[in-house]
């Protein structure tokens, strides 16, 4: 199925885009997701939410290297890659052979669902980041970095944990 949906994708996005979603790739990098997600929450709300929010993103990194050390799901064949930049970070040199769920899955859906709790009405900025999503999303697939499953995968860490960061917490009462 991830073979088939591969493809598909490949067949629907021209190459011509090839290179602009590799730039545009590099915006989910460990380093640039972890710059922008610091920079916007420590603005808003200081170093304690920073700190607050910087547990759940690293849990989320800890969930993705656990699985892909752990669950074995090759990366898609060379033969599929679209990566069209001879630049990566740091970062991307870590390779397990495995490639569930996708860090970049992961990393942008988590700083969209924290970046949606500070826009509030305004809808263009709403819809800027969820297309900023859903391009990082596509992107993944359409350049052969990551199949389908693994974006889901990492989509879904990125909301979950997303949302627990964005509460304040379970507040127990205690007494009578």
């Amino acid at each position: 199925m991830d073979l088939l949906i591969t493809t598909l994708v490949q067949a629907i996005v021209p190459i011509w885009m090839d290179t602009g979603l590799s730039v545009f790739s590099l915006l989910g990098s460990f380093e640039v997701t972890t710059g922008v997600l610091v920079w916007m929450i420590w603005k808003k709300e200081g170093w304690k939410k920073t700190a607050y929010v910087m547990v759940f993103f690293a849990l989320g990194m800890a969930i993705e290297i656990a699985g892909k050390m752990f669950i074995v799901h090759p990366n898609p064949s060379v033969t599929l890659s679209r990566y069209h930049l001879p630049f990566s970070f740091p970062s991307s040199g870590f390779s397990t052979g495995n490639s569930f769920p996708s860090g970049h899955s992961f990393r942008t859906v988590f700083l969209t669902v924290i970046a949606l709790g500070y826009v509030g009405k305004n809808q263009r900025l709403k819809l800027a980041w969820i297309a900023f999503a859903a391009i990082m999303l596509v992107s993944r697939v359409s350049l052969g970095e990551h199949w389908t499953s693994d974006v889901v995968g990492g989509a879904i860490l990125g909301v979950a944990l997303g949302r627990l960061a964005k509460s304040e917490g379970v507040k127990l009462k205690i007494g009578v």
